[in-house]
């Protein structure tokens, strides 16, 4: 065995063998030996290396890597706060003392959320059905008490002022319950989970505005 360079035998090292496909042979400088090994693959990148490049972000549409995940959006774009108020009302009176108003110093929480992260909001379980529900229950219920109580001694206008709120309330019920069955709660039990499963991977390119999943 010789190099290409000239006459002088290579260094020794390992080297392919030449009768035996994935194997090295060693070479001593001089002749070859009985020592063998398999071939080495190449080096694999580091697994950090790896890690980075799996979760770099950067987007597969314009290339950048000025990225973001869009829980990190909506957790910058998400504000919290309070507001204070005022509101008049009426003070029984005690002790002798006639009633009298006063006015009520009200303290109220605020969450604040800027366009950004509306958009990037999370999917939310549908509940329009059970919102139904309850909003036909408060018209059947506290609409017919308050038109009975407006028109107690008249019978027929009892009757219309009851029976009104009480059929609308019971066609919000139904629908409510339609809604809630046939299509809110299939939604809830098998494609949310896998909607917010995929938000949770998905990043917001800062540059064009593309969103994808990592």
């Amino acid at each position: 065995m010789s190099n290409a360079t000239g006459n002088e035998p290579p260094p020794a090292a390992w080297y392919p063998d030449r009768n035996v496909l994935g194997q090295d042979r060693w070479w001593n400088g001089a002749a070859w030996t009985e020592h063998t090994r398999t071939e080495q693959p190449a080096p694999a990148a580091p697994v950090q290396a790896q890690a980075r490049a799996a979760t770099s972000g950067a987007c597969p549409h314009c290339g950048s890597t000025d990225t973001t995940t869009l829980r990190m959006i909506v957790a910058n774009g998400t504000s919290h706060g309070t507001t204070r108020g005022t509101s008049t009302g009426w003070v029984d009176g005690s002790g002798g003392q006639p009633g009298h108003t006063a006015t009520f110093t009200t303290t109220q929480r605020t969450t604040t959320l800027t366009a950004a992260a509306r958009e990037a909001s999370p999917p939310r379980k549908r509940r329009n059905g059970i919102t139904l529900i309850l909003i036909g229950i408060a018209i059947g219920g506290f609409g017919g008490w308050v038109g009975y109580a407006l028109a107690a001694d008249r019978i027929g206008f009892a009757v219309v002022n009851v029976g009104a709120p009480a059929i609308i309330g019971a066609v919000l019920v139904l629908w409510g319950t339609v809604l809630a069955l046939l299509s809110e709660a299939p939604y809830n039990r098998d494609e949310y989970p896998n909607a917010l499963a995929r938000w949770s991977r998905s990043w917001q390119c800062q540059r064009c505005g593309a969103v994808f999943e990592l």
